[in-house]
């Protein structure tokens, strides 16, 4: 199994969602940014800039932290089950989230979208509202201090939120999407 994790936009949730995918499926962490998840995950990092990067040995249970965008980043979106691009519910994350959408369909038609960051009170309708403009099923993840601890300790958010009463709602959350993951990829 591979995913990607994707979007050319900063702070919609990448690297929380690839850290606890990882974890969760047993996946090996690659990334094209340094970060902290490389050395706890025992992870790689990919030069994207340079097309030889996908000459490298992938493994076959492979997650992909990806950012920004190089023509490997093109290859490597082919060789994925599932393509899940993170989006946060402000204009400017919306329309990089459709940018994105446009680009990875000419590599991979296997895209979830997820809205990250919703505020707790705010109703399902604006969730659904959000699908609607961006015409996909759209899953939510709440704003949670949860995914802060996901990437300080490369836990899950299955893991922590375990026995913490207050995460019991992003817990089921999660686990939907997690369902949805594993349904697209054929688990």
């Amino acid at each position: 199994m591979k995913i990607a994790v994707f979007n050319t936009k900063g702070g919609v949730g990448k690297t929380p969602i690839a850290i606890t995918l990882a974890v969760d499926l047993g996946l090996h962490y690659y990334t094209n940014e340094e970060s902290t998840a490389l050395e706890g995950l025992n992870g790689t990092l990919i030069d994207t800039s340079e097309t030889s990067a996908i000459d490298m040995s992938i493994k076959e249970n492979a997650i992909f932290d990806f950012g920004g965008f190089e023509d490997s980043i093109g290859v490597l979106l082919e060789i994925c089950d599932l393509i899940i691009i993170p989006t946060t519910k402000d204009i400017n994350s919306l329309i990089k989230c459709v940018e994105c959408m446009k680009v990875i369909s000419k590599f991979n038609q296997n895209i979830l979208v997820v809205a990250t960051r919703v505020r707790q009170d705010e109703p399902e309708k604006i969730v659904k509202e959000i699908g609607d403009f961006l015409q996909v099923p759209l899953y939510r993840l709440d704003e949670s201090t949860i995914f802060d601890k996901v990437i300080k300790d490369n836990q899950s958010v299955l893991n922590l939120s375990e026995s913490v009463h207050y995460w019991k709602k992003i817990r089921l959350q999660y686990k939907s999407f997690l369902k949805d993951v594993l349904d697209t990829c054929k688990i």
